[in-house]
């Protein structure tokens, strides 16, 4: 098998590995037409231990024989199924763009939420690509019957075109296929299953719908719908279908997006929509309402101003990249020129000199007969005094006492719980009752809890600077031995940088790893592994031999060899590659010669010499 740092596949040239995963590798490309025009490609690449495996080859031909047949602008093309050696990979359309996961985490590393115009252009986008993918039909006319089944933020691309690309239909499922695909398989990440993908049942093109939803509740908030600690958990929340309002997590997303993500998620493929068109004229009109003048423009002008432009545009001409005339959010507000005041009154009107002197008070005389007591004078002035400190009193003790608090350095990624209650958005201002104690949590992810109690006095104002300790977890190191060394160690199905003798650093204590080992003409091995405790574990493996040995000689010498039908040389004949555990039927032929034919089974490691005395022809 070739080497995976060979730069040549065939008449491909390899550029750079671009993502690998559990099955095989992604390898950025660049080929040459009979001009000497070059044109950049994707390959994916089957991994050297599952080559040899005819299962993982025909879902990688399934692949390429479903993927064929589309030809859609937010489809990433299919070019050719190769093989050379025994490499098979598949060379696809080349997208220049980012995959809805890298776009997320970018915007959850900036404290933002994509704008509601690209989301929705988005969408409608890729709706009407798997709307075209379930109705196609084949050649004789009848429908492909294909369901992508992996939809998922992984597999759509949005380019510095502005063009939504599906890409990846490794696990998709076409009629073609439906007798070899396994019963009781989970085939697709489990976080954007449907409830019936999810429980192994046969699923139909309604099932790429709940996953449209799911990943459009996602995009809205920037936040996880169903994944859980662990893949049970989290097919346990599928098949519950139960979640918050998307606009609960984000306050400008309108009540119209919460209906068509609530269609899409029903947990019923009868009760969702019966079309991804349908999906897609929902969102258009929503769009459409919210920002009339939208243009796919603005959606590459999005990935450009989130990532810039890519290595090869760096030198290109700003204007390119951005107009300053044209918004990619859809907010508009208008600012009338001048404020009016409803509560203002016309100005009053002061009196002149002459109306001040005029008025005049008369003066009254009481006679001394009638003139109250003195003593009347301080009851008076007693009860007076009672009345308004009373008055005062109930005023101040009625009165609202509360506190308030700030927290600062708060970014999208926080979450607070005040008393108990996990707060939506965080207001500029809490408001907290006065002389009682309150509890204040603030979490991040990685990061410890921060957590403080605050008692206010009557409206006091306290600012609170939050300063998150980064968490450390507890780590552990494997050391991995193979007898024979120089084995390829795959971590999680991800290809480790170095061959045996070798450590791995930084596990986390209580984790289980899938630990894979590798070596050409042994047995395959994958072995899960637990980190018990900080320090380091050793783990030894003996390889078991996964070939045989075979030679074959004749008397008289030059007899044709034929291994299971196929001519494979004269004798003397040697074979040191054969797969063990397998019959093979050999056959001898000599002109003039009887022919010679015998059944042989291998066994691993062993090394089965055969001689045949050829008997002649009678003439």
């Amino acid at each position: 098998m070739a080497d995976l740092n060979d730069k040549k596949l065939g008449q491909y040239t390899l550029v750079e590995k671009i993502a690998q995963g559990g099955m095989a590798h992604i390898y950025k490309a660049k080929t040459f037409d009979s001009t000497g025009f070059e044109r950049l490609v994707v390959i994916k690449r089957i991994l050297p231990h599952i080559s040899a495996d005819p299962e993982y080859v025909e879902m990688l031909v399934d692949e390429a024989k479903i993927a064929v047949n589309f030809n859609h602008g937010n489809i990433a093309q299919v070019y050719d199924l190769g093989r050379v050696s025994d490499d098979y990979f598949i060379v696809m359309e080349y997208v220049d763009g980012k995959t809805f996961s890298q776009i997320v985490k970018r915007l959850n590393h900036l404290g933002k939420k994509i704008p509601l115009d690209i989301l929705l252009y988005s969408f409608i986008e890729l709706c009407r690509a798997l709307s075209y993918i379930h109705a196609k039909k084949g050649a004789d006319g009848k429908s492909l019957g294909v369901v992508h089944r992996d939809v998922s933020p992984q597999n759509i691309i949005l380019s510095y075109a502005g063009v939504i690309k599906i890409i990846d239909f490794g696990v998709a499922k076409a009629k073609v296929k439906e007798g070899r695909t396994e019963s009781g398989v989970l085939k697709g990440k489990f976080a954007y299953m449907s409830p019936e993908q999810a429980r192994s049942d046969r699923v139909d093109w309604r099932s790429d719908i709940f996953s449209v939803g799911t990943l459009l509740w996602e995009m809205s908030t920037g936040q996880r719908l169903f994944k859980r600690q662990s893949n049970h958990e989290t097919i346990q929340a599928i098949q519950k279908a139960k979640y918050d309002h998307a606009s609960t997590r984000r306050s400008d997303i309108p009540k119209e997006l919460d209906r068509i993500i609530k269609k899409a998620l029903q947990k019923s493929p009868k009760s969702r929509y019966q079309d991804a068109g349908d999906m897609a004229r929902d969102l258009e009109k929503l769009l459409f309402k919210l920002n009339p003048d939208f243009k796919p423009v603005y959606a590459a002008e999005f990935v450009y101003k989130l990532y810039g432009p890519e290595e090869d545009e760096r030198n290109l001409p700003d204007h390119l990249f951005t107009k300053e005339d044209t918004p990619v959010t859809q907010n508009h507000q208008i600012t009338p020129k001048t404020k009016l005041n409803p509560f203002k009154q016309p100005p009053i009107e002061e009196p002149t000199i002459k109306e001040i002197m005029d008025h005049t008070t008369p003066v009254v005389h009481i006679p001394a007969n009638r003139r109250l007591p003195l003593s009347y004078f301080w009851i008076i002035f007693l009860f007076l005094f009672i009345f308004i400190s009373g008055s005062v009193y109930v005023y101040f003790v009625n009165k609202d006492k509360s506190g308030s608090i700030t927290l600062h350095d708060l970014d999208g990624q926080m979450e607070v719980i005040v008393n108990n209650k996990r707060l939506l958005d965080v207001p500029l201002k809490i408001k907290l009752a006065a002389e009682e104690s309150h509890k204040i949590i603030v979490k991040k992810k990685t990061f410890k809890n921060y957590l403080i109690n605050v008692i206010l006095e009557p409206h006091e104002h306290k600012n609170i600077y939050v300063r998150l300790e980064k968490e450390v977890a507890e780590l552990g190191t494997l050391f991995l031995i193979t007898s024979p060394p120089g084995a390829t160690v795959y971590l999680n199905n991800i290809e480790w940088s170095t061959k045996t003798p070798t450590i791995i650093k930084n596990l986390e204590v209580g984790h289980t790893y899938k630990i894979g080992l590798f070596l050409q003409k042994y047995m395959f091995i994958t072995k899960n592994v637990t980190i018990k405790e900080p320090g380091e574990l050793k783990l030894e493996h003996n390889f078991k031999v996964n070939f045989s040995y075979l030679s074959v000689t004749t008397n008289p010498l030059g007899a044709h060899v034929l291994l299971n039908g196929l001519l494979m040389g004269k004798t003397p004949y040697q074979n040191n590659n054969l797969a063990p555990n397998q019959s093979y039927i050999i056959e001898l032929k000599l002109p003039g010669y009887h022919d010679e034919a015998m059944t042989v089974n291998l066994m691993p490691g062993e090394e089965k010499k055969l001689n045949f005395d050829l008997n002649l022809r009678d003439e």
